[in-house]
């Protein structure tokens, strides 16, 4: 399959992010993993939890608010290529989210609150309450 070079960058840009710029340790689970994603651009708030290293695919477009918590395998994606385009879009995660097992936020707001049950997928466009 060809892809456009707005692709190919993007993707190699992610791989050599993950190959290259690896961390001396594992930050899953650990209170280096918000810090971290503050680094790569991610705006998160305080007490953010979560099992995965890579839940944030696009961390600069991604804002999380206070008390969010992503359950293993749970992500969040803010792209998605349509008429033949990657697209990126800023999205909000707000306070108090649960993000469980194998749960997808991709291209939408969570409210305040909210909660995606196991294995969970939004669509576009869409706000969780």
């Amino acid at each position: 399959a060809y892809y456009s070079t707005a692709v190919t960058r993007w993707f190699t840009a992610l791989t050599a992010q993950q190959r290259v710029f690896k961390l001396p340790f594992q930050t899953a689970g650990s209170c280096w993993q918000a810090p971290i994603l503050r680094l790569l651009g991610a705006k998160i708030g305080q007490r953010f939890f979560c099992m995965n290293e890579l839940v944030l695919v696009d961390a600069p477009f991604t804002d999380i608010g206070d008390d969010v918590t992503v359950d293993y395998d749970g992500q969040v994606r803010c792209h998605s290529f349509e008429d033949f385009r990657l697209k990126f879009t800023h999205y909000k995660i707000g306070n108090g989210v649960t993000i469980m097992t194998g749960a997808s936020v991709a291209m939408c707001d969570a409210g305040d609150g909210s909660t995606l049950r196991p294995g969970s997928l939004t669509w576009k466009g869409h706000t969780g309450v």
